[in-house]
């Protein structure tokens, strides 16, 4: 309906002013409409209430129990994650089972999937939807006496925000550059370098060109396992190509060395995310 009104008044306004000839209209400048929204993190992380051995026992080996933790309707910023990190509730921390008199215990395990969790230790970092599977293990070789055992595990839940740009760029990043004339200027090139990490330690890759803060082109590395050197090249090309190792938004013709005013690397190596940029952008210059 907004849309409809629109059209009637301006075409009622043009009839007014073909009636009135000689009136001059004075231009106005381009006016600009601000649009804004903010994106709360948000998050449910949920653990079991109980985990259960029953009767056990002593010399049956080591007895294990399903674990697990789950993240659901996880919306993060780019590169923060949830951590949760699990201690025992003995004095310092460590997992242990008392009887009914708190004199007599019994050592359990949390493992993660992968390794035993420490006091105070990391149980999963999450970034997106996901249920991490562990264990709860007993080694009835420990038990000393008999009764019946408790205790609790106390999982802390920290929002962990996203690394600074550049924040370990001189630690990891011998070059970060780009060719906006490559080809025959038929494609930019972005030119990248590790001091430290081979790029198959990578789980992700992916490089953007910026003009005025804003995203205008990305790449992104299809299969980092697949590269086992350090220093890897970007091609950013003026015509649609078919993916291969970069999967890649194409330029169009239009695009000059003034297109972008900035470089942005993200990687992700161990489930950490890297920020990385840079304006050296220029015409190659051979030697």
């Amino acid at each position: 309906m907004r849309t409809k009104r629109a059209i009637v008044w301006m075409l009622a306004l043009t009839m007014v002013l073909a009636m009135l000839p000689g009136v001059a209209l004075a231009a106005e400048p381009d006016k600009n409409t601000d649009v804004n929204a903010n994106v709360s993190p948000a998050y449910t992380i949920t653990v079991p209430a109980r985990v259960e051995f029953n009767n056990l026992t002593k010399g049956t080996g080591v007895k294990s129990r399903n674990f697990w933790v789950k993240a659901s309707n996880v919306v993060l910023e780019d590169g923060a994650s949830i951590d949760v990190t699990a201690k025992g509730d003995a004095p310092d921390g460590r997992f242990l089972l008392y009887d009914g008199s708190g004199l007599n215990e019994l050592n359990y395990v949390l493992n993660n999937g992968t390794a035993p969790v420490g006091v105070n230790g990391l149980y999963y970092s999450f970034t997106q939807d996901h249920k991490a599977d562990g264990t709860v293990q007993v080694n009835t070789d420990d038990i000393q006496y008999a009764g019946t055992y408790s205790g609790a595990m106390l999982f802390t839940i920290g929002y962990v925000d996203p690394p600074a740009v550049n924040a370990a760029y001189d630690a990891e990043i011998s070059y970060l550059f780009g060719w906006n004339n490559m080809g025959g200027g038929t494609y930019l090139s972005v030119e990248m370098g590790f001091k430290n990490w081979t790029v198959n330690q990578l789980s992700a890759v992916e490089v953007s060109l910026l003009k005025n803060g804003k995203k205008i082109a990305v790449n992104k590395l299809n299969n980092p396992s697949g590269y086992g050197g350090k220093e890897l090249t970007c091609p950013f090309y003026f015509d649609k190509h078919t993916p291969g190792a970069w999967d890649s938004d194409f330029l169009t013709s239009s695009f000059t060395g003034a297109s972008a005013d900035t470089i942005s690397l993200k990687v992700v190596k161990g489930g950490k995310t890297y920020f990385f940029q840079t304006t050296n952008i220029g015409p190659y210059v051979a030697g």
